[in-house]
C-alpha cells in the first residue's frame, strides 16, 4: 500500500534554502505629462524555501518544493516535472498546489498508486521499476 509521508517518516527531508531575490523599484515625479524625476532603488530580498526534494528517474527528475506566498503568511507546493530531450535542452511541465488542495491531492495520488500496483499484482508483474526504468546516476545522465 502507499504510504503518504508525514512528519517524522524516514526519508522525508526538512531543512531551507536561502534564495535572494533581487527587485528594481522605479520611481518617477511626473507633472502636467512631463517627467520630472526618476531614481531608480535596488533591495536585495532573502527569501526562504522551506522544504525541496529532489527525486531522479532516468531521464526524468521531479523537483517538490515548499514555497512561501508573496505575504510569506502562507505556503504552496510545486512540483515540476523536467525531462532531459538533449544534451542542452529540457521539457519542464509545473503543478501548483494551494494548501487547500493538498488532502485531496495526496489521497487522489495515493488510490491511483494503490490501484496500479493493485492491478500489477493481479497480472503478475513486479511493482518495482523493470531494468529500463531503473534509475540512474548523475554521472550515468552526464554520459549519455
Amino acid at each position: 500500500m502507499f504510504h503518504r509521508p508525514g512528519n517524522g517518516v524516514p526519508g522525508r527531508q526538512q531543512g531551507s534554502i536561502n534564495v535572494q531575490k533581487r527587485c528594481t523599484t522605479i520611481h518617477s515625479t511626473i507633472q502636467e505629462g512631463q517627467i520630472l524625476e526618476t531614481s531608480t532603488t535596488q533591495s536585495t530580498e532573502k527569501k526562504e524555501e522551506v522544504f525541496s526534494r529532489r527525486v531522479r528517474a532516468g531521464k526524468r527528475t521531479y523537483f517538490f518544493d515548499v514555497k512561501a506566498t508573496k505575504s510569506e503568511k502562507d505556503f504552496y507546493i510545486t512540483i515540476t516535472e523536467s525531462k532531459k530531450i538533449s544534451e542542452e535542452e529540457f521539457k519542464k511541465h509545473k503543478i501548483f498546489l494551494y494548501k487547500e488542495d493538498f488532502e485531496k491531492f495526496a489521497d487522489a495520488l495515493a488510490e491511483a498508486v494503490d490501484f496500479v500496483h493493485d492491478e500489477l499484482g493481479k497480472q503478475g508483474i513486479p511493482v518495482t521499476a523493470s531494468a529500463d526504468e531503473t534509475p540512474v546516476s548523475e554521472a550515468e545522465v552526464e554520459q549519455a
